[in-house]
Parts: structure tokens; C-alpha cells; sequence
């Protein structure tokens, strides 16, 4: 029988990869003086804060109904989090310190996402929170689609 994916099974392949990929390693200590804080789920008492940035929080959110091709839809979320303060001013123009970071963030996250034989997300959403500046959070939806074996229209 073939094992189904779980989004927490998805979620610690993930985080495994991400851990594993040097490349980000480098990057984050270049930027951030330390390799980026990787968990899998979120401590609601004490979420993560500027002071453990950088980091990866991957949230497995559930599986959706299949669908008319026959695939599982996985969610999978992720929060990056960085501490950046400041603005950059050039004349006229101001723009807040870390942004560019942000997207660089994401970049190697999804780098890293692509090279996985399996467990890729196909869909994707993402958000910049600026709520708790200086720490810089983008939220990050995924969804991963498992195909159903070929003659299976029960229900999984």
C-alpha cells in the first residue's frame, strides 16, 4: 500500500530540506549573523518574536475534499520572520530597511521547495505583515496536490 501524505508529513519533509540546504544556511548567517530557526508548528503562548529571528515556522492546516481530477488538496502554511529596522533614504524616497530581504527569504525557501522530488506545491499565496515592526513576517499558503491512484474514485 502506498502511504498518504499528511500536511505534517509534508511539513517535516519540508523542514528537513530547508534545514539541510546550505545555500540558505550561508545567506542567513551572511544577513543575519546566525542559520535561521526552523520548527514545525507554532507555540501560540509564546509565538515566535524579533528575537528569534530568523526564522521558518511550517503549520500543517489540513486536506481538502478531492477534487474533480481526483486529487487530495494538502495546505500547508509557513511564517518567515526576519528583524530589519529602519528606512533606506535616497532623496525624496524612503524604503523600509529589509523588504528586499524578505524576498530574498522567500526565493531560497522556494528554491529549496522546487528541488524536492515530491511534496511541491503546486499553489501559493503570500502576504507581508508589518504588524510587528521591526520584526518583518511573510505568510506563506501552500497547497500540495496528491494524486490518487489510478481506479480509486472512493473517497481517501
Amino acid at each position: 500500500m502506498i502511504p498518504r501524505l499528511t500536511p505534517y508529513s509534508i511539513a517535516l519533509t519540508w523542514a528537513t530540506a530547508l534545514r539541510a540546504d546550505a545555500s540558505l544556511k550561508d545567506w542567513s548567517e551572511k544577513q543575519f549573523g546566525r542559520a535561521p530557526v526552523i520548527c514545525v508548528g507554532i507555540n501560540f503562548r509564546r509565538p515566535p518574536s524579533e528575537r528569534d529571528a530568523p526564522f521558518i515556522a511550517i503549520i500543517p492546516e489540513g486536506t481538502g475534499a478531492a477534487e474533480s481530477d481526483y486529487s487530495l488538496p494538502h495546505k500547508v502554511g509557513m511564517v518567515l520572520g526576519l528583524r530589519r529596522d529602519g528606512f533606506i533614504r535616497v532623496e525624496n524616497l524612503e524604503v523600509m530597511d529589509g523588504l528586499h530581504l524578505v524576498e530574498a527569504f522567500q526565493t531560497h525557501i522556494l528554491r529549496v521547495l522546487a528541488a524536492l522530488p515530491c511534496y511541491r506545491p503546486v499553489e501559493g499565496q503570500s502576504d507581508i505583515v508589518l504588524e510587528a515592526y521591526p520584526l518583518l513576517q511573510l505568510s506563506l499558503d501552500f497547497t500540495v496536490r496528491e494524486q490518487r491512484p489510478i481506479g480509486s474514485r472512493r473517497s481517501l
